[in-house]
């Protein structure tokens, strides 16, 4: 009878362990080293002239982005991903960055880029990607340590794809981040200038999102915010709509695959 109930406790605790690996703000596993990593930290002027905004693309020409977007993939909105709440007291530490890995192929990349909402810091990082998802860590050491220690977690806009390569014209599937603070929220960063933004999820062509707020939420790195309600999806892939109007009237719409845990 006791080993025959060992057995079976030790099995659930492995599949509750195994559970937990996919939960935002459960416990993570840290990536190993990056192969690719560079950072820089500026000053006010110098961030201010990093601005991007929705009204100085003219016609359907590729809008000339900050360089951490174009690592991502040609992006004339969105800047940011998180998966849940920023702690409002917790501070950036960039090796205990979160992102909810979705597990990956044999020699796939996760491809990150980061960045203040000031603008003045900016990172581009490429690690190979667990095969196996949950919630992984970047491990990334910074430089710039003392001067990121004055920001928190809200203040850092996160923004990383799973793909086969980090370049631009290799497709790949968003992977947010993770926030500390928790909750069954997807919040999308964007930045669009004075235009007025709707985003949604689909999948299989259907709208899959719950209840949808968007605000302007104005810094150097971005205009807006949208708050997506995800609690009623399950696990799995589906495709991130952004859709703005500019001030002359014209639309732009984005849809890019994202992968929730």
């Amino acid at each position: 009878m006791y080993p025959n109930f060992i057995r079976a406790m030790s099995a659930l605790i492995c599949l509750i362990g195994a559970n937990l690996a996919t939960i935002p703000g459960a416990a993570a596993r840290t990536l190993a080293a990056p192969d690719q990593f560079s950072e820089s930290f500026v000053g006010a002027a110098e961030a201010r002239s990093r601005a991007f905004t929705l009204e100085s693309v003219k016609s359907d020409a590729p809008a000339k982005a900050a360089p951490s977007r174009d690592f991502i993939a040609p992006s004339r909105l969105l800047v940011g991903l998180r998966l849940g709440k920023a702690a409002p007291t917790r501070p950036v530490i960039l090796a205990k960055v979160q992102l909810a890995a979705p597990g990956a192929a044999s020699g796939e990349r996760l491809c990150v880029a980061l960045g203040t909402q000031d603008s003045r810091y900016a990172a581009e990082s490429a690690h190979v990607a667990p095969k196996t998802g949950g919630a992984v860590e970047l491990g990334l050491k910074t430089a710039y340590a003392a001067q990121l220690a004055s920001y928190r977690e809200g203040d850092l806009l996160v923004l990383a794809r799973q793909a086969s390569a980090c370049r631009s014209d290799i497709p790949g599937a968003l992977t947010p981040a993770i926030g500390a603070g928790g909750g069954k929220t997807l919040v999308v960063a964007l930045n669009l200038g004075q235009g007025r933004p709707r985003v949604w999820l689909e999948a299989d062509g259907a709208r899959k999102t719950g209840k949808v707020r968007c605000k302007r939420a104005e810094t150097p790195a971005k205009t807006h915010e949208c708050v997506l309600d995800v609690a009623s999806l399950s696990a799995g892939r589906f495709e991130l709509v952004i859709d703005a109007r500019r001030l002359d009237g014209r639309r732009i719409t984005e849809r890019r695959a994202i992968v929730l845990p």
